[in-house]
């Protein structure tokens, strides 16, 4: 079966898609343009709170780097990020500038691209199919995404974060599969320097959740001094780490005020030590300060960030 589908019959189409399917929803979809462009069609968080309860959802959504989509986008993101779906991994990542692809347990397939010749003049390619072949190149392609790209992290808020002092606007790391994102790294570091430096955060933080760390992202406009809180309980007691990331270009070194400033946070919050980790190096005075106090601040630099990504890449 294939069946080109018209614009004003998009929603009838996502619907048939949905209703068939038994067990699993895999979604891809580009956030900044809505699902078809101008075209009437049910939102983002309309489709996925249309997916029946007893069906799991996989829900990988490309985000824009430019700024103005990003504002557009959040409010979309968080219409979203409110569904309280137990089952769900909703996913935000590097733009995508694939197709549109509802898929249904990994046998039908609603598509909605549009091609090259048709780019500006907002032609688009819309059909559902079952043809296992066609199917099966998109199951193919969400599947490579999902597993590798090491740039997403879930909207789902954490329900434990409420539990850490008064810091309730906590997004939980992704618990994706880390040792292929290693893998990834360990071949080619100087990737590092092309994340952006969300990215980087959600890195460092997915390094840090390999170490067996409890880890939260902090939201990205009031981070309070800190981008990642990670927590662990030991004989010790409970133990707090407050992390800062730069992704620095590797000419601009980090320098001492913001290694005082990491150092001050950690005071306030009384936390157990502050980490600082950035993909360039860190100034004399920096490494100086932070000498006196090596106890309670540590300091990772590119280099060292790419030595810890290959040793756990050699375990």
């Amino acid at each position: 079966m294939y069946e080109q589908i018209s614009p004003n019959q998009l929603a009838g189409a996502v619907s048939k898609v949905i209703g068939s399917a038994v067990g699993r929803i895999d979604f891809m979809s580009n956030t900044h343009i809505g699902l078809v462009g101008d075209h009437p069609a049910p939102t983002l968080a309309e489709i996925i709170r249309s997916i029946p309860s007893h069906v799991s959802l996989r829900c990988y959504l490309g985000l824009p780097e430019e700024s103005e989509y990003r504002r557009a986008v959040g409010r979309k993101l968080r219409d979203i990020a409110s569904i309280d779906r137990k089952d769900s991994k909703i996913c935000v990542g590097h733009v995508w500038t694939g197709p549109h692809v509802i898929m249904a347990d990994g046998a039908v397939a609603f598509v909605a691209s549009m091609p090259i010749t048709g780019l500006f003049r907002g032609e688009w390619n819309i059909f559902v199919t079952d043809d296992s072949k066609i199917v099966t190149e998109y199951a193919d392609l969400f599947e490579e995404i999902w597993k590798y790209s090491p740039y997403y992290h879930y909207l789902v808020r954490s329900p434990q974060a409420a539990a850490i002092r008064t810091w309730d606007n906590l997004i939980t790391v992704s618990t994706i599969d880390w040792d292929a994102v290693i893998r990834l790294m360990a071949a080619t570091p100087e990737a590092l320097h092309s994340m952006t430096p969300r990215t980087f955060e959600e890195f460092v933080a997915g390094l840090l959740a390999k170490q067996g760390l409890d880890v939260r992202l902090t939201q990205l406009s009031k981070d309070g001094g800190r981008d990642i809180l990670a927590t662990s309980r030991g004989f010790g007691g409970d133990l707090l780490y407050l992390i800062e990331c730069k992704r620095y270009r590797p000419d601009r070194p980090v320098g001492i005020s913001i290694v005082r400033s990491l150092y001050g946070v950690v005071e306030r919050e009384r936390a157990t030590a502050g980490l600082l980790f950035t993909t360039s190096r860190f100034t004399k005075n920096a490494v100086a300060f932070q000498t006196q106090l090596r106890h309670r601040l540590t300091l990772h630099d590119y280099q060292s960030i790419v030595e810890w990504v290959l040793n756990l890449d050699r375990k």
